[in-house]
């Protein structure tokens, strides 16, 4: 990534509803029947917001995270999962202290989301989560933006997050950290049909945090509501990785992996030798559905 641009860059894929909260529901499959064993970590539902379909909350999300430097000097992204919710930023390439913005993004998403899901818990609102979702993504930005007044201005950093809501995976995005799941054909489908970058073709993106848009204006934020289903793969990367591997070969990977540490890890290794030592920064968290067990883990290992 070089710049922030203007404009509005929408591909040719069909939007999943109008404005940017897209609800996808054509890859939804019907959940496992079994017993529920534990409590899911994260939020499952927030109060008012009504029962989930029956099985759904028999569903528990496995998350795991890798990422790798590619041929650049330093690695400029950041993932970190917490429970049930995922979350990357990629810093912008050019402008001072890219890699220690977008961990400044993760981290202050982590903290902020579970703050404001704990205060609308606490008073038993209804609040739905797309707003909670933009309210966050605007307090992160303006954490960052203040950050990057005393450490060097005009830094800032894409970021895409994923958490547990009810009976889906809420997903929030700004700029072009993407997100997306296998259909039922096998096929990888794009959940934001916006790529967030600006008119004129480049890497430019068209939002960002760090530049105050996101405070100010928080329907700048792309949000997708993704139904839980048995089985699901979902995946979050940073443009090191959809702009380097052909879209056939991601849905391979998800396909065949069995955990979602090694679909991450493989995607982000693939990514940076698709390019060789021009390669850019990779870095994926993959997302897996299926029924708890309290024998099996999904192991953390440093990328």
């Amino acid at each position: 990534m070089e710049d922030v641009g203007s404009g509005r860059a929408v591909s040719e894929e069909k939007r999943l509803a109008q404005g940017d909260f897209y609800e996808i529901s054509d890859v939804l499959l019907e959940p496992d029947e079994g017993d529920w064993a534990n409590e899911p970590v994260g939020i499952a539902k927030m109060p008012g917001e009504g029962d989930a379909p029956e099985g759904i909350e028999r569903l528990v999300l496995s998350l795991a995270g890798a990422s790798d430097q590619g041929g650049r000097l330093c690695n400029e992204d950041s993932f970190m999962t917490h429970g049930e919710v995922g979350v990357i930023s990629d810093g912008i390439g050019g402008a001072p202290y890219g890699d220690l913005f977008s961990r400044l993004c993760c981290q202050a998403f982590l903290d902020d989301w579970k703050e404001a899901v704990a205060a609308a818990s606490r008073r038993g609102s209804k609040r739905d989560g797309e707003s909670l979702m933009r309210s966050t993504f605007g307090s992160v930005d303006r954490f960052v933006s203040r950050a990057s007044r005393y450490l060097g201005k005009g830094s800032g950093a894409t970021l895409i997050s994923a958490a547990r809501w009810g009976d889906g995976l809420l997903i929030g995005s700004v700029g072009d950290t993407a997100a997306f799941c296998l259909g039922r054909d096998g096929r990888l489908v794009r959940i934001m049909a916006d790529d967030g970058r600006a008119e004129g073709g480049g890497n430019a993106l068209r939002e960002a945090m760090g530049y105050r848009l996101i405070e100010h204006d928080a329907n700048r934020v792309q949000i997708a509501l993704l139904p839980l289903s048995a089985s699901q793969r979902v995946l979050l990367c940073s443009d090191g990785v959809w702009t380097q591997l052909p879209e056939n070969r991601v849905a391979e990977i998800l396909s065949e992996s069995d955990d979602p540490y090694t679909a991450a890890f493989r995607l982000v290794h693939e990514a940076a030798a698709a390019c060789g030592p021009s390669s850019d920064n990779a870095t994926a968290i993959v997302i897996h559905t299926g029924t708890p067990s309290r024998d099996e883990t999904t192991p953390w290992f440093p990328s």
